[in-house]
């Protein structure tokens, strides 16, 4: 799952950019794309960066 996460955010990208918005359902769907994005990125980032702090600390050991 912790690969998946950088493909999950080039499709939610993607997915946000070529969303055709007509009304405001299709509008509040965007929003939360919008916000999912968010989230993957926030927890991508934190993910990759306790596995680099890990290894790390494991190399210096």
């Amino acid at each position: 799952m912790l690969f998946m996460l950088p493909d999950a955010i080039v499709v939610l990208g993607v997915e946000i950019v070529t969303c055709e918005v007509r009304d405001d359902r299709q509008r509040a769907n965007r929003q939360m794309m919008i916000l999912a994005l968010v989230v993957a990125l926030i927890l991508c980032a934190v993910l990759f960066g306790l596995a680099l702090t890990e290894a790390r600390g494991v190399a210096r050991a």
